[in-house]
C-alpha cells in the first residue's frame, strides 16, 4: 500500500511527513523539488489562532514548529499580556533556509520518497472506486491506494498583474489544467477564490533609519515542544504608514487594478486585503499600517506585508516610493494577484475525504482556506486518516473543544465557505480549553493514536504532564497561614488571613501578583530546576499554573455544556439516511441537510439555520425510523 500526497507546499509537506512517519510508504509528487516549502506569500508563520494550530501539529508529530525554529529569524509571542488563551506566537522565517530545511526533512524521512512531476488525473478500476493511482503529463504512472491532493494555487491558477493575465500557477511556474478539469468534469462543486502577494523591494534601497523598528522578544520561544532552541540570529522587523500620496496613486488608477478594472473573478480573503480594497473599503482611515519584513539572512529582498496589491508595476513603483524611507526604493520581484480553482469543502467527510471519491482526501487551499497554517493544519489531518483508512482503522476526527485544527476543519465541512477562511480565535467557542501552550498534553492521547511521535518525544510529554501535576499537588496540599512560609506572601498582598487557604485558593486571588506568586512558588521544592532533558521556564509554568487556577470554574462550567454537545456528536446520520420527505421538518432545514450531508447528529446542530428543535426532531426520526449508528467515543478521536 502506498500513498501519494499530490504538490509540496505547506499541506502536503504535513501529509508527506506524518504518513511516513507513521510507517506508511509515501511519495510526495510536486511540479518542482527546489519549490518544496516555498513561501509565495509573506515569510512568516503564526499570529493568533494561526499560532496556535502550529503548535497542535507539532504536537501530533507535525513539521511545521520544528522548521520555523531551525529556520527562524524573528520571533514574537502576540498579545503576550492579555492572557495565556488569546497569546499566539509568530515567527518570521528565513524564506531561503526554511524551502531548503523542508526538502531535506522529507529526503531523509524512512518510508517517504520524493518525485517531481505533474499530475495529470486519477485513475479508479471502477468510476471512482478502487483507486490504482496517479497519471503524469509525462505519461508516467504512480501506483498508490490512496490520494491526499494539496494543489494550493495551481488548479487553473492565473496571475493577475494591472490588465495582465498570465496562465501560472505561482510565479514562474505553470499550471495544473489536467488535474482540475478532471475533478470538474466529475461533477464537484467548483468556485474561483483569489489571493495575492505583495511587492519586494531591495534592502539596500531603503532608509530604515525612517522606520519604526520592531524588535522580536529577547529571549525567543520556540514553536515546537521539542526543539532544543532558536539557533540563527535574529533581526528586526520595521513598521511604516501609507501616506497621502499612497492613496492618491491607488485611487488615480483604481481603473488598471486587475480586481476593480474587471479582471478578476474569484473572491478574494475578508482578513488580508488588498491596498485598493484597504482605500476602498476603508475611507474613513488617513493611513495603513505596513510591515517591512526580512525574506533571508542569504538576500537583500524585503517583503512589504500589508501592501498586497494587483496594480501595474508602474503604479506598484510610484506607491511603494510615497512611503516614507522608500523614496528610493527598487522594485525585485511585483506583487500580483492570483485566482485558482478551490471545491466546495461540504463535498468532504469530517476525516477530510472527498464524498464519492475512494480513496482521495483534499488538504489546504483546495478546500477554500488561505495561509500557510490552515494549510498545514488540514494535511496532517488528511495524510493521518490516509493512512488509518488504508489500515481499515477509524478516522482521528478533532473536536472544536480539542483544537483549533478541529474547529477549522468542523467550519468547512459543517458550515462551507464562500471566501478564503482563516482561522481567527473568535471561530471557536471554546478557547479557554484551546490554549496553545497546553496542546502537547491536551492532545497527547491523540498522539498516542497516531503514532508518529517517537517514544522519547511521548515520554517528554508524559513528564511535562506529570510535574505540573506534581505542582497542582502541592499547591492543594500547601498551607497558607499566619505561621506559615507563605504567610508573609499573603500579608503582602493585603490579604487578611483568619483560618487560612491553600497555596491554590491563594493563587486565585487577583492581588497575587507575578513577583508575588513566583516569591510563593520559589518556596515548593524543585521548582525551578529542570529535569535533565525537560524544558521547564518557570516563569511560563507559573503563567498557566495562575490561568487554571484563576478560570477553573469557567472551564468546570464550560465542560459541562460540553458534555450534552458530545452525545449528539455521538450520534452517526447513516449515510442512506433520506430526509427528503421527513415529517416536521421545514422544506428549508431538508434542503439545508441534503445540501450539507452532516455526519452526526452534533455536525447538523452546527449547521446555520438549522434550530435546536430540528435537530431533536431529526433525532427522535432516526430512532424511530432507522436506528442511528452510535460510534464508540473512543474509536473516533
Amino acid at each position: 500500500m502506498r500513498v501519494v500526497v499530490i504538490g509540496g507546499g505547506h499541506a502536503g509537506i504535513e501529509a508527506a511527513n506524518i504518513a511516513a512517519r507513521m510507517g506508511m510508504a509515501t511519495t510526495l509528487l510536486t511540479m518542482n523539488l527546489d519549490q518544496i516549502g516555498q513561501m509565495s506569500c509573506n515569510p512568516s508563520i503564526g499570529g493568533v489562532g494561526k499560532g496556535h494550530m502550529v503548535r497542535e501539529l507539532d504536537a501530533l508529530g507535525g513539521a511545521m514548529g520544528r522548521l520555523t525554529d531551525a529556520n527562524g529569524i524573528h520571533f514574537r509571542i502576540l498579545n503576550a499580556s492579555r492572557g495565556v488563551a488569546v497569546r499566539g506566537p509568530r515567527a518570521q522565517a528565513d524564506r531561503v533556509k526554511y524551502r531548503i530545511a523542508a526538502r531535506r526533512l522529507l529526503e531523509h524521512s524512512p518510508n517517504l520518497s520524493l518525485c517531481q512531476g505533474m499530475a495529470a488525473g486519477l485513475r479508479w478500476r471502477e468510476g471512482t472506486r478502487g483507486l490504482e493511482g496517479v497519471e503524469l503529463l509525462d505519461g508516467s504512472f504512480i501506483p498508490c491506494a490512496a490520494v491526499v491532493l494539496t494543489s494550493g494555487t495551481f488548479l487553473n491558477g492565473r496571475i493577475l498583474i494591472g490588465e495582465r493575465k498570465l496562465e501560472a500557477g505561482r510565479a514562474g511556474e505553470p499550471p495544473s489544467i489536467q488535474l482540475a478539469e478532471q475533478l470538474r468534469a466529475m461533477g464537484l462543486r467548483c468556485r474561483r477564490l483569489k489571493t495575492g502577494t505583495s511587492p519586494r523591494i531591495a534592502a539596500g534601497t531603503i532608509d530604515f533609519s525612517r522606520l519604526e523598528p520592531q524588535h522580536g522578544d529577547p529571549v525567543p520561544r520556540p514553536f515546537s515542544f521539542f526543539s532544543p532552541g532558536i539557533r540563527l540570529p535574529q533581526v528586526p522587523c520595521h513598521v511604516v504608514h501609507t501616506t497621502a500620496e499612497t492613496e492618491r496613486a491607488v485611487r488615480e488608477n483604481l481603473h488598471r487594478s486587475s480586481m476593480y478594472g474587471g479582471h478578476v473573478q474569484g473572491v478574494g480573503p475578508r482578513y488580508c486585503p488588498s491596498i485598493e480594497d484597504k482605500f476602498v473599503k476603508f475611507p474613513h482611515k488617513p493611513s495603513h499600517q505596513i510591515f517591512v519584513e526580512p525574506d533571508s539572512l542569504e538576500t537583500e529582498e524585503i517583503y512589504l506585508a500589508g501592501l498586497s496589491t494587483s496594480m501595474p508595476p508602474d503604479v506598484q513603483l510610484r506607491m511603494v516610493r510615497s512611503l516614507p524611507g522608500f523614496e528610493a526604493a527598487e522594485i525585485l520581484r511585483p506583487g500580483y494577484a492570483i485566482e485558482y480553482d478551490s471545491f466546495d469543502p461540504l463535498q468532504l467527510k469530517r476525516d477530510l475525504g472527498m464524498e464519492g471519491l475512494e480513496g482521495v482526501w483534499f488538504a489546504g487551499q483546495i478546500n477554500g482556506t488561505t495561509g500557510y497554517e490552515e494549510a498545514a493544519g488540514q494535511g496532517i489531518m488528511a495524510g493521518i486518516n490516509a493512512v488509518r483508512w488504508l489500515r481499515g482503522q477509524e478516522p482521528v476526527v478533532l473536536g472544536r473543544d480539542q483544537a483549533y485544527i478541529g474547529v477549522m476543519i468542523d467550519d468547512l465541512v459543517t458550515k462551507g465557505t464562500d471566501e478564503p477562511y482563516r482561522m481567527l480565535t473568535a471561530r471557536a467557542e471554546h478557547r479557554l480549553g484551546l490554549a496553545c501552550d497546553l496542546a502537547d498534553v491536551r492532545l497527547l492521547e491523540v498522539a498516542r493514536t497516531v503514532g508518529a511521535l517517537t517514544p522519547g518525544e511521548i515520554g517528554r510529554v508524559e513528564a511535562t504532564q506529570a510535574r505540573r501535576e506534581r505542582v497542582r499537588d502541592q499547591c492543594r496540599e500547601a498551607w497558607v497561614a499566619p505561621t506559615s512560609s507563605f504567610g508573609g506572601i499573603a500579608l503582602e498582598a493585603g490579604l487578611t488571613l483568619t483560618s487560612g487557604m491553600s497555596l491554590g485558593d491563594l493563587f486565585r486571588r487577583q492581588q497575587i501578583t507575578e513577583p508575588l506568586a513566583d516569591a510563593a512558588l520559589a518556596l515548593l521544592p524543585g521548582w525551578s530546576q529542570a529535569a535533565e532533558g525537560q524544558a521547564w521556564d518557570p516563569a511560563w509554568e507559573r503563567d498557566l499554573l495562575l490561568f487554571e487556577l484563576r478560570y477553573q470554574g469557567f472551564q468546570a462550567r464550560e465542560a459541562r455544556l460540553l458534555e450534552g454537545q458530545r452525545a449528539w456528536d455521538h450520534v452517526r446520520i447513516p449515510v442512506d439516511f433520506r430526509v427528503e420527505h421527513l415529517p416536521g421538518l421545514s422544506n428549508e432545514v431538508k434542503e439545508k441537510l441534503m445540501r450539507h450531508r452532516p455526519e452526526t447528529l452534533g455536525q447538523a446542530s452546527r449547521i446555520p439555520g438549522i434550530t435546536p428543535a430540528a435537530v431533536t426532531l431529526l433525532h427522535m426520526l432516526l430512532e424511530h425510523g432507522k436506528m442511528p449508528v452510535v460510534l464508540d467515543p473512543g474509536n473516533t478521536v
